[in-house]
């Protein structure tokens, strides 16, 4: 129920956004057709439209949704179990497919970041700046700047826990992220 909460929507219903999420439209790189209606609902589209201050807004708030909670969970109702785990998958699911608004949410970056950061919050950062140094500096690439600490994720949790619990949770989070992602990916890709 928390994950379903759009922001990205809610902001652009309450400041009266003429442009809907379903307006935006990308090129391919490759054809060189337009597809429309990709954009999930997120702190990329709200910043498209509403501006990069609120796209910030949106991504952090998109962020903690996910954060506090598992905080609250794995700290404090159930500090010695992995409760906080199935929490952070179903507000990945909520953010993606929300009840709230017809199931078209975002792809959930910023929630599986806040998810990261409440599991090892030195990971997050640390895949963080790794990822955009591989993908700026080896191998010249926004796209694998922009995502490489999701793909860094899985390998970090798994040597700094040794617990096969984390594996299969990463795995999992980049399974639910990549469900989202298709249709972006299938049109990056043609």
């Amino acid at each position: 129920m928390i994950g379903s909460v759009s922001f990205a929507t809610v902001f652009l219903h309450l400041l009266k956004s003429e442009r809907k999420i379903e307006d935006l439209d990308v090129k391919s790189s490759v054809s060189k057709e337009t597809a429309k209606g990709i954009f999930g609902a997120g702190a990329d589209s709200a910043s498209i439209i509403l501006g990069t201050k609120y796209g910030i807004v949106v991504g952090v708030l998109d962020t903690i949704k996910a954060f506090v909670p598992m905080l609250l969970i794995a700290y404090v109702i159930f500090p010695l179990e992995y409760y906080h785990l199935l929490f952070s998958l179903a507000a990945l699911v909520g953010h993606n497919w929300p009840i709230y608004f017809r199931f078209r949410g975002g792809r959930g970056f910023s929630a599986i970041f806040g998810s990261f950061l409440a599991v090892d919050w030195l990971g997050a950062f640390s895949t963080t700046i790794i990822g955009v140094l591989l993908g700026m500096v080896v191998f010249e690439n926004l796209m694998i700047a922009f995502s490489g600490w999701l793909w860094l994720m899985t390998p970090w949790l798994f040597v700094r826990s040794s617990d096969c619990v984390f594996l299969l949770y990463s795995a999992s989070l980049i399974v639910i992220f990549l469900l989202a992602a298709a249709p972006e990916i299938k049109e990056f890709l043609s």
